[in-house]
């Protein structure tokens, strides 16, 4: 069923579509030229081929005349053979008689040739002037035959006939075999409409209703789907955004950023996905009792002012409470809650209405803060903000849990640090015997010196040559000893690291000498076999002389009640990868069954001993990022290793005069 509507042109009439067949009865023939004029301006201007049938009074050259007057651009039309104008009696009476099959047909061709030169449709009007009263009933069955013949055709028909040429029953019979006819008289209109077509037409209103009706219902439900992927995409947007945000906020964690910082863009970020949210995190302080503030960027700061220092318990708000119960606590009306009623007066002023708190917990279980969510209107937390307030908790349990884990391992590499500044000056005080015989030696040869330069310039001819050769002699004794007090005050020095690129060999040859004469007392010769071209290390001095002081001390005490060859061994080389290994043997008593016992704190073989030398030790190395172990000798006596890189990153290694210990 062919359903476009087309323009008439006839305002009456307004738009029909295509399969309509309706009459025009006119009283003059200015009325006729008129209609039929802006009828087919109507149906050329939309793309129709149009068929004009004239009779007289009307010839054809009045049609065009007509035509050419009011449509300015007529011309184009005719040349493109848009239009054409035939006369009634050579389309209705070929041959001289009318024939109903042929007219028809004729309609039929029209459109088949319009349809092929790419025309919308076939605009037709005929005029019925020449019709005699022996044609009447046969032109009254074409005209009922033509209302099936153009239906569902891309065809539209006007028929026009002047009413000074019919009578009551001819009226009636064209009103019959037409959908509908329009009058025009005196200037005026009347439309009348066969019962058919005024059932059609009540048809049609029906249907358009229903179908309106439909549209309504269809509209929405498309608005309410609409609305419901508007708001699953800004789910999905604010879910991208949250993600995005958390990802940022465990870099800013990873890299150790200041806490205050991190609280306050996690803060940001979750304020940034609700219109008109607030956020704040309290920090419960070491009291377990008091909450004090994290971040609030956007609440006013006498509120945040105001509740910083107050004190948790069963009725403290949205935030003291949740921390006081461990659990979440939503509050949708401040100034309703009796959670509320000690501090809405504090509330008020800021115009907070609605506040939800969700606690900060520790693995234990242990209150650290709260997130907190404020409204300035009385509502209820939607899914997604539920979601987002436990993302943002979570969040700020893992930045406060990092800061609170750094600062308990900040105090504890404090008191490691203590720990090997007392294991070092507990071994200086076990060397004061050793000690003050290296220092007295220089000492002794200084003064020594010092007599003979004083000698050689007492006598009568001052001998200046050789009291110089002895004043030369005594600055290297003194600078001898002042460099053993120094290499000794270092170790007693407690401060901060000085990472510098250091000599293995400088400082094994250094520490040789510092415990040479340790060595001798139970006979124990040092021997030492170091590389040559060894790269340095980057170290803190002091600590690698508290590892070879450690490891040298321990071969002289594995040593010194044998009777048997002592001997202690250092050596030194370059391995692959550019590490440095360096090892201390003895041909001691060896080690125990279970030879890694000895690197854990607190145990210890001797009876004067601490056991904290060795875990000392390797803490030292594995903070330089190097590793300490010991094996057995194939012979007697024991070898400890350690290896070191060439390059060392010390970024890990920000611990206060020493490493930290490790078992």
């Amino acid at each position: 069923m062919i359903t476009d509507m087309r323009k008439t042109g006839v305002d009456v009439v307004g738009d029909v579509p295509w399969g309509t067949h309706f009459c025009l009865f006119y009283e003059t023939k200015a009325d006729l030229l008129e209609t039929l004029v802006s009828y087919l301006k109507a149906g050329l201007e939309n793309q129709e081929f149009c068929l004009w049938v004239v009779a007289e009074p009307v010839t054809a050259e009045d049609a065009r005349l007509a035509f050419k007057r009011a449509v300015p651009d007529s011309d184009r039309y005719f040349a493109e053979e848009s239009i054409e104008i035939v006369a009634a009696r050579d389309w209705y009476l070929q041959d001289g008689a009318f024939d109903l099959n042929r007219v028809i047909s004729g309609w039929n061709e029209k459109l088949a040739r319009a349809s092929t030169r790419g025309y919308a449709g076939v605009r037709v009007t005929g005029d019925t002037a020449w019709l005699e009263k022996k044609d009447w009933k046969d032109f009254c069955e074409y005209e009922d035959s033509l209302n099936q013949a153009i239906a569902n055709q891309r065809l539209a028909v006007l028929c026009t006939y002047p009413l000074a040429s019919c009578g009551a029953a001819e009226i009636l019979d064209v009103v019959r075999t037409h959908q509908f006819a329009v009058t025009r008289r005196r200037g005026g209109w009347d439309v009348i409409e066969t019962a058919g077509h005024k059932q059609a037409k009540a048809e049609i209103k029906r249907l358009n209703e229903e179908l309106e009706q439909r549209v309504v219902e269809r509209t929405s439900q498309l608005t309410s789907v609409n609305e419901k992927l508007k708001k699953e995409i800004l789910e999905r947007q604010r879910a991208e955004a949250l993600r995005d945000g958390e990802s940022r906020i465990l870099e800013m964690i990873a890299r150790d950023a200041p806490l205050e910082e991190t609280l306050e863009k996690l803060v940001r970020v979750v304020e940034a996905q609700f219109l008109g949210l607030l956020c704040s995190v309290l920090l419960l302080d070491e009291d377990g009792q008091h909450i004090r503030h994290g971040a609030a960027p956007s609440l006013p700061a006498p509120y945040t002012a105001a509740i910083d220092g107050l004190l948790i318990g069963p009725e403290a708000g949205s935030c003291g409470t949740a921390m006081y119960r461990r659990e979440p606590v939503v509050v949708t009306d401040i100034l309703r809650d009796p959670l509320w009623k000690p501090f809405r007066s504090v509330a008020e002023p800021y115009g907070l209405r609605a506040c939800w708190s969700t606690p900060i917990l520790a693995h234990s279980g242990q209150a650290l803060g709260s997130f907190a969510m404020y409204y300035r209107e009385p509502r209820s937390p939607s899914p997604a903000e539920t979601q987002a307030l436990g993302m943002a908790t979570h969040l700020a349990g893992i930045a406060i849990a990092r800061k609170l884990a750094r600062e308990e391992r900040e105090r504890l590499l404090q008191a490691q640090a203590d720990l090997a500044h007392i294991n070092r000056v507990t071994t200086m005080g076990e060397l004061t015997a050793s000690l003050a015989h290296e220092i007295k030696q220089p000492i002794t040869a200084a003064v020594i010196n010092a007599k003979t330069c004083l000698r050689w310039l007492g006598r009568d001819d001052p001998d200046v040559s050789e009291a110089r050769e002895a004043a030369s002699r005594l600055v290297t004794d003194v600078t001898r000893a002042a460099d053993i007090i120094s290499r000794i005050s270092l170790l007693f020095k407690k401060g901060v690291l000085q990472h510098e690129l250091v000599d293995a060999n400088e400082l094994i040859r250094e520490m040789i000498v510092l415990l040479r004469n340790e060595a001798a007392r139970y006979s124990i010769s040092i021997r030492s076999d170091l590389a040559e071209d060894l790269p340095k290390v980057m170290a803190d001095r002091i600590q690698l002389q508290q590892v070879f002081m450690n490891l040298m001390l321990n071969g002289i005490d594995a040593m010194k009640d044998l009777s048997t060859a002592r001997e202690l061994t250092i050596r030194s080389q370059r391995v692959k990868d550019g590490q440095l290994l360096i090892s201390v043997s003895d041909t001691g008593i060896g080690l125990p069954p279970q030879p890694e016992q000895i690197f854990s704190a607190f145990f210890t073989t001797k009876t004067h001993g601490t056991g904290m030398g060795l875990p000392i030790s390797r803490s030292i190395i594995e903070s330089h990022g190097g590793r300490l172990w010991a094996t057995a000798n194939s012979g007697q006596g024991a070898s400890f290793y350690f290896s070191l890189p060439s390059e060392v990153d010390i970024r890990h290694t920000s611990v206060q005069d020493d490493a930290p210990l490790s078992a």
